[in-house]
């Protein structure tokens, strides 16, 4: 038993988890307001209340609703904020979904089909209100250009350690940076890199991700290609990469080793890009 559960709770990594209880804390709050006799020692238990679920996400809605009725960009208050975007709602329905699979239940299918109805015409509101200019017309992140990448890349290859830091982190930001923007991959993905997940093949470099947040079991993965640059050194990869190997002494030649030291790298570069962003672009 212990076994079996141990590999159904690896079905979802740690981060989805946390974002998946995040909405259903949210989810709870409101039923702690509205349908409080529908909660099980205060907690939310599925099987859930259809009507109670569907009017929780007429509330997540109703952001979208209001802004609707406004006539043009100018009526946008910036005091108000925008409508959850569509892969915000889908998120919510996931969180149900998983709290249904903790109890090795599904879905009921008449409550599934009513949840997907009402996202589809939540999706097709959205994307009304970017025609009509009432919301921005890109969700989420936006991608790094060229000349962005170039611009980093002259900032972290000349780090230099700060008072209490070590020349070991600065040459870490530069190769973690090189490899994460040429595989075009989440830092989640390199992070985990292994020597033994890197090959060549004629004047290529070979890097092999072992799946991604689309591919959490690894079935679609293969090799990409990233080549040198000798003309812009600063912004080369694989002399990025040379570096860092270089410099890492504990690595060893005949043991398979992660390519990046550490238990939190993702974290680890996310802090200190920030904190050179803050240094030379602010």
């Amino acid at each position: 038993e212990q076994i079996r559960t141990s590999f159904r709770d690896r079905k979802t990594k740690a981060k989805t988890k946390s974002n998946y209880n995040g909405k259903l804390n949210q989810t709870r709050e409101f039923f702690i307001e509205h349908y409080p006799h529908h909660l099980v020692d205060g907690e939310l238990e599925a099987p859930l209340d259809q009507d109670a679920l569907l009017h929780f996400f007429s509330y997540v809605f109703m952001g979208a609703h209001e802004r609707l009725k406004l006539d043009g960009p100018e009526d946008v208050s910036s005091q108000v904020a925008d409508p959850f975007s569509c892969s915000q709602i889908k998120g919510y329905r996931s969180a149900v979904v998983y709290l249904y699979t903790q109890k090795l239940l599904k879905i009921e299918p008449e409550l599934d089909e009513e949840l997907k109805s009402m996202i589809d015409g939540y999706e097709k509101v959205i994307n009304d209100l970017k025609k009509k200019g009432l919301m921005k017309p890109n969700e989420g992140k936006s991608a790094l250009k060229f000349l962005g990448y170039m611009c980093l890349c002259k900032a972290l290859a000349k780090l230099s350690p700060s008072k209490n830091g070590s020349w070991s982190l600065c040459v870490f930001m530069w190769s973690y940076f090189t490899i994460l923007w040429n595989l075009m991959s989440r830092s989640d993905s390199v992070s985990t890199l292994m020597e033994e997940h890197f090959d060549w093949e004629g004047d290529a470099m070979k890097i092999q991700e072992q799946g991604h947040k689309s591919d959490q079991q690894g079935k679609e993965k293969y090799w990409k290609h990233v080549y040198a640059n000798p003309a812009e050194p600063i912004i080369c990869p694989v002399l990025a990469l040379a570096v860092h190997v270089f410099s890492m002494v504990s690595h060893s030649t005949d043991v398979n080793h992660k390519l990046f030291d550490g238990t939190n790298n993702k974290d680890r570069f996310g802090r200190n890009l920030a904190g050179v962003l803050s240094k030379y672009y602010s």
